[in-house]
């Protein structure tokens, strides 16, 4: 089969995405390449449609940011998931500019008999009898977790033994490491002050909201951004090549990758705007200042280029820290296994939802309680499936969701931590695609 005809029949993404492969690619890029890909021009489109939402943006329920970065790319995958209600469709009659030009870069069905509208509208139905303020649960785990993260900063700078100040510097990279997965709950959602907190480990908002919105709507694919971030080094698509090179230095770049996640994450920021085409700057990437701002008032010293250069060594160990709890979970949290579906795989529906559970696993014994949920990334089907409601909510929709699947015979995987464990490294080493119901080595 060549290439043409592999994007043409069997691949979700239509064509293999532009910029995908440039050296130089982060968020900024990722849009570029959509909106060559798209089709959108200056519009946003949605389904065959194209509107023009400029007038909108500053009444945009969900904040003008969601508008801003999507202008001139197909919005549909977005569109769907973030809103349950019809209210969003009627509305947008109002924006209407013609007809697309060209069919959709992406094979997702949304027929209204299918899956995921199914299950959307009985969620929807689900979501008028719920009681909301259980959210309260999610916004006091949050504010719990950031206070504690601020007082053991302050520890961290004054402590004065050396066992002290280690189980500091342990404590505070935990309690951050806890703290960026709970403030993505808050991403998803309109805008609020909750999901600047994620910022504190040198990451940027703005990138965080495209990274998971081409995960969330393009997960295992070409498309995914958080795919491809990781490549050439750590390389979960079976079509890549993978030699003996790569497989070698594999267990050493994913040790590497323990130590540099976030400081790699900032890396790739900042070359967008100095060597990059994203030439701007923006106010939330002050939060991650607030770190050693708080150490340097709390100190109680005078202020000296030595101690400033104290404060400076202080932040990079607790980060080192933060980095080591945080990748362990993230990259066993329920999408890189040998069962689930990746590029290059046979895809047995392109029905949004089905598609979406396709590609993930949940983890046994992180739903039990709102903590786990927010800190591990539970309910990840869920999530993943309707990513702006609030994580307290979903465990009350779990029903629905198993009794839809049941009805279109539709699996749900569970995996335990070590079997996610497991399973990244052996989709790390995976050359051979799944064909239907055969394995084909590339």
């Amino acid at each position: 089969m060549t290439t043409q005809d592999y994007f043409e029949r069997i691949s979700l993404v239509k064509k293999y995405p532009k910029y995908r492969n440039n050296f130089v690619n982060g968020s900024w890029k990722w849009l570029e390449g959509r909106r060559t890909d798209d089709g959108a021009y200056e519009y946003w489109r949605v389904h065959d449609k194209l509107y023009d939402l400029t007038k909108f943006i500053e009444r945009h329920p969900g904040g003008k940011t969601w508008l801003e970065l999507t202008k001139g790319t197909d919005i549909t995958e977005a569109f769907e998931s973030y809103h349950l209600t019809q209210i969003p469709k009627e509305l947008l009659k109002e924006f209407f500019i013609s007809d697309a030009a060209e069919p959709r870069n992406y094979r997702y069905t949304y027929n209204e008999n299918g899956f995921y509208q199914t299950l959307k509208r009985r969620v929807a139905e689900k979501m008028e009898n719920i009681d909301s303020r259980v959210t309260n649960k999610s916004r006091k785990c949050h504010d719990f977790v950031l206070i504690a993260f601020i007082i053991t900063i302050i520890f961290v700078n004054r402590v004065e033994s050396n066992k002290a100040y280690i189980f500091c510097c342990v404590l505070a990279g935990q309690l951050l490491a806890w703290l960026v997965p709970i403030s993505y709950n808050f991403l998803h959602k309109a805008d609020n002050w909750r999901m600047y907190s994620g910022n504190l480990a040198l990451q940027t908002t703005r990138d965080m909201r495209i990274y998971h919105m081409s995960h969330h709507m393009y997960p295992n694919t070409y498309a995914d951004l958080e795919v491809s971030t990781f490549e050439p080094y750590i390389k979960w698509i079976p079509l890549l090549e993978k030699g003996w090179l790569y497989k070698f230095h594999l267990l050493f770049v994913t040790i590497i990758t323990h130590f540099i996640y976030f400081h790699n994450l900032l890396k790739m920021r900042y070359f967008g705007v100095f060597w990059g085409s994203e030439r701007a700057l923006y106010f939330d990437e002050l939060v991650m200042w607030i770190v050693p701002f708080i150490m340097i008032i709390t100190g109680g010293q005078a202020v000296t280029q030595v101690y400033f250069y104290n404060i400076f060594f202080k932040w990079v160990h607790v980060m080192i820290c933060t980095n080591i709890f945080y990748v362990n979970f993230f990259m066993n949290r329920g999408h890189h296994m040998p069962d689930l579906i990746h590029q290059g795989d046979h895809i047995k529906s392109f029905d949004f939802g089905e598609y979406q559970i396709s590609t993930t696993s949940d983890r046994i014994g992180l739903n039990r309680n709102i903590f786990t949920n927010l800190s591990y990334y539970g309910e990840q089907i869920l999530h993943h499936l309707f990513p702006s409601i609030d994580a307290a909510l979903l465990p009350q929709l779990k029903s629905t969701l198993i009794d839809t699947c049941k009805e279109f015979n539709i699996e749900l995987k569970e995996c335990s931590i070590f079997q996610s464990v497991i399973g990244q490294y052996k989709q790390m080493f995976r050359t051979e695609v799944k064909t239907n119901g055969h394995k084909k080595r590339e």
